[in-house]
């Protein structure tokens, strides 16, 4: 090859990254501007709320459904970006609801709102259309909190891993933890043979309380997961990820769908999480396969969730015609219930900020609640008395915004989903290298995303806890010689 062959190449090459940079640079220009927006919206609100001035509701849903689309397709922390992703489908999914009130006539006067009876709050517009105002102020907040990662934590243009995976023996020992916490948490009789509510845990059943056997069952099946995509034998490799997947499809199909119940579904977005950013690609065919069928066991659960208690009763057959599926109402709904109880109570003088005590009755929760049981003692927050017997028309636990929000109202709110979003966004990030920590904090998250959106913070807490305990337990068992590569790592985490 000629020497003005190879220059020109050259050349050409260069041209090309100059490209690149400059269509890079704008690209980034234009997501500072949009960010600053975003936080602007969000500061505006807070001030308008706080003056006692609420915006129509129209107005604030269509301020956050373009902060909705610009967290979601316009923050680029990663190739797919899933955990941000996640989390802002978490945050909005109650606020769904808000919508149907643009449509309903006479709202003052419907039986059933958003799913559910109506109540006095849900009927006055006056709420909902500050209930709008805050669910937006905490969404800026946390599409804020992307747009910091995005531009502190820059990725590195090419990254040294390394990587080492568990002995045979002490894999099969972790496989068996998680399938065996499923196993005593679980109902001991199917949902074919006893209605839901009606059978006991092998666990409780022995007067344990040990309610977060079931979050480290999952945590454990993740890292099963993570450290199988950590092998570098392939004839290892691939017995460990029959294991892997044989232990997940007990734990979901056996021990939590035939039972009625549904916390498995954090632990199958995890799954689809570590393979999906284990590939470093674009939503490519595989991305594609992965979401298509991540719905349609969203939508099993959901089926699972309505026929769980009259199946045993009535037979399948007839507790199908008896109940209709109603695929816009979840969990979700419930949780919505809970900021509007706190907004509607502030509204009408009947509630006062906490400045901090709820974070305070966390630190004194932290024990497991076998340990307090064994001593006698009580916690701030149980199952019997914690924030979410607070909300005057909630359906048990308490959306994520509504700590924030009972302490340090508005303005609480969006700090507090501003740091949220920071470290999603980071975690983010980090997760796109092989370190067995990132890897797992990220699949922690996507396990416990749901209950910690709708049903509370200790859940997260809980979660934590699990975190250091297995990671500690990983740390001392022995594994393989670990090997060490380097990836590339694209400039603008494309």
């Amino acid at each position: 090859m000629s020497r003005a062959v190879i220059s020109e190449q050259r050349n050409m090459a260069g041209l090309k990254r100059h490209e690149e940079r400059l269509t890079f640079g704008k690209s980034l220009k234009t997501e500072l501007i949009s960010a600053l927006l975003v936080l602007y919206a969000g500061l505006m609100l807070v001030a308008l709320y706080e003056t006692g001035t609420a915006i129509q509701l129209p107005l604030s849903l269509a301020l956050a459904t373009s902060i909705f689309i610009f967290g979601f397709f316009g923050v680029k922390l990663a190739p797919l970006s899933l955990l941000p992703r996640y989390a802002l489908i978490l945050y909005s999914l109650p606020f769904i609801h808000l919508f149907e009130s643009l449509f309903t006539s006479g709202i003052e006067y419907s039986n059933f709102i958003w799913g559910l009876t109506q109540n006095p709050y849900n009927r006055d517009i006056e709420i909902v259309k500050r209930l709008a105002m805050v669910a937006t102020v905490g969404l800026s907040g946390l599409v804020t909190g992307f747009s910091i990662a995005r531009f502190i934590t820059l990725p590195k243009t090419r990254v040294s891993v390394s990587t080492w995976s568990l002995k045979p023996a002490p894999f099969i020992f972790i496989a068996a933890l998680s399938v065996g916490f499923s196993w005593l948490y679980s109902p001991a009789d199917t949902i074919m043979t006893a209605s839901y509510t009606k059978s006991a845990s092998i666990i409780s059943s022995l007067g344990i309380n040990f309610n977060a056997a079931w979050l480290l069952s999952y945590q454990l099946a993740a890292l099963l997961l993570i450290d199988s995509q950590a092998e570098t034998n392939p004839s290892t490799k691939r017995w460990k990820l029959a294991v892997t997947f044989g232990a997940a499809f007990v734990i979901v199909v056996w021990f939590q769908f035939m039972r009625g119940d549904r916390e498995c579904i954090g632990l199958i977005f995890a799954f689809a999480a570590l393979l999906m950013a284990n590939s470093g690609k674009k939503m490519g065919k595989q991305s594609i396969i992965s979401i298509a069928g991540l719905a349609l066991i969203v939508a099993a659960a959901q089926v699972i969730g309505f026929y769980r208690e009259s199946i045993a009763t009535y037979g399948f057959s007839n507790a199908l015609k008896l109940t209709r599926p109603h695929f816009l109402s979840g969990t979700w709904t419930a949780a919505l219930m809970t900021p509007l109880s706190v907004v509607g109570d502030f509204y009408y003088g009947l509630m006062k900020p906490l400045w901090g005590q709820t974070y305070v009755d966390y630190y004194l929760s932290l024990s497991p609640g076998f340990i307090t049981q064994l001593f006698g003692t009580d916690r701030p927050i149980e199952g019997t008395h914690g924030p979410a017997w607070a909300m005057r028309y909630g359906l048990g636990g308490t959306d994520i915004m509504v700590v924030p929000f009972m302490n340090f109202k508005s303005a609480g709110l969006f700090i507090f989903m501003t740091i949220y979003g920071a470290l999603f966004g980071k975690l983010e990030r980090a997760a796109t290298h092989d370190g067995v920590g990132a890897r797992f904090m990220f699949a922690t998250i996507f396990i416990i995303g749901p209950f910690w959106f709708w049903y509370g913070d200790m859940y997260i807490v809980r979660a934590l806890m699990g975190f250091l305990l297995i990671m500690m337990l990983y740390l001392l068992l022995p594994k393989a010689s670990p090997a060490q590569y380097r990836v590339r790592r694209p400039l603008n985490g494309e």
